[in-house]
């Protein structure tokens, strides 16, 4: 497996606890894979040790918040649209969910990674 942008260092200094090692490589595998996808895998291509100081710390903080959210939320998000429960019926109005909720992600991660530049379709490098 390809280098991950934290360690389990990182995550427990930043957020002063102690974690289960396994849970917590199964949620760091998923968030990269997260960070990946919505980048479009721009950082794979680069090389992460290729991006500007600025980048790699909004990555790394990106990672911190998605495998929080990871933790917190699981990996699945709720596709349910509209449900009946005898004649009562509700519909679920998706417009209004942000970007991030709709991606299922941390809000604030995928404001860290719109910074730096690596979301857009009209990125070009170099």
């Amino acid at each position: 497996m390809d280098k991950s942008y934290i360690t389990i260092r990182d995550y427990e200094d930043f957020w002063d606890i102690t974690l289960d090692k396994d849970d917590f490589k199964k949620n760091l595998i998923l968030a990269k894979e997260k960070v990946d996808s919505v980048t479009h895998n721009r950082i794979v291509a680069i090389g992460f040790e290729n991006l500007t100081k600025f980048q790699q710390e909004k990555i790394k903080l990106a990672m911190l918040y998605q495998v929080a959210y990871i933790e917190e939320n699981g990996t699945e998000s709720s596709d349910v649209s509209s449900y009946s429960v005898l004649d009562i019926s509700v519909n679920v109005d998706k417009t209004t969910e942000t970007k991030a909720k709709k991606l299922n992600m941390s809000s604030f991660a995928l404001d860290q990674l719109q910074k730096t530049g690596l979301c857009t379709n009209n990125f070009r490098w170099r």
